[in-house]
């Protein structure tokens, strides 16, 4: 699809996002990190952004777009209680942001006009 940059941007922040909670996954963090079923959790919002990213990507899902914002939403929603633990401060200044980041992403992605108008359709005689 010929997306505008904006848009592209976007994608590749939530890509790169979903990435990220995909690998923090398999991070051992010791004794006070996450339980196992937030683990599993960010695991699985991760595949489902990084899979609808390359849908959107390629053929322009509105389904698989909506996926990548609601996975988004759902993995920081996800990351808040960890301002309430026990956890080193640096693992708070990662989880904040990420929120920050994910905000800037879903910025990017709702952002109206993500499609590039052909230059020929907008030229007036």
């Amino acid at each position: 699809m010929n997306y505008n940059s904006t848009f592209k941007a976007g994608l590749i922040v939530a890509f790169v996002l979903g990435l990220l909670d995909i690998i923090f996954t398999f991070v051992p963090v010791g004794s006070g990190g996450p339980p196992l079923f937030i683990l599993i959790i960010g695991l699985l919002l991760g595949l489902i952004t990084c899979v609808c990213t390359a849908l959107v990507w390629r053929s322009n899902l509105r389904a698989a777009f909506w996926a990548i914002v609601v996975t988004r939403i759902l993995s920081s929603l996800s990351a808040i209680p960890a301002f309430g633990a026990d956890i080193p401060s640096w693992i708070k200044v990662l989880v904040a942001v990420q929120i920050v980041v994910t905000i800037v992403d879903l910025v990017l992605l709702l952002k109206p006009n993500r499609l590039v108008r052909d230059q020929q359709a907008t030229t007036k005689l």
